[in-house]
């Protein structure tokens, strides 16, 4: 049988792919000039920009996102 508080890790898991899986699809399918529209509708707030680089944090602060226009993408926790 599975505690509940290993419930709510699996839970927690769950829905970190889930970001995962939402962030990849929308840097997939949105152009270049929208991306970072794209990515605030996900729940992420911008929160500094450089010349090629986007920080953004999660609305629950539990993420930070890095979007760098030549190397990619880096979601932490």
């Amino acid at each position: 049988m599975v505690s509940r508080e290993d419930e709510d890790k699996i839970d927690e898991f769950i829905k970190y792919r889930e970001l995962e899986k939402n962030i990849i699809n929308t840097v997939k399918e949105s152009e270049l000039d929208h991306l970072g529209d794209n990515i605030c509708k996900l729940g992420f707030i911008k929160i500094f920009e450089s010349e090629d680089t986007s920080w953004f944090l999660y609305e629950d602060t539990k993420y930070i996102l890095i979007l760098e226009d030549d190397s990619g993408l880096y979601l932490y926790e």
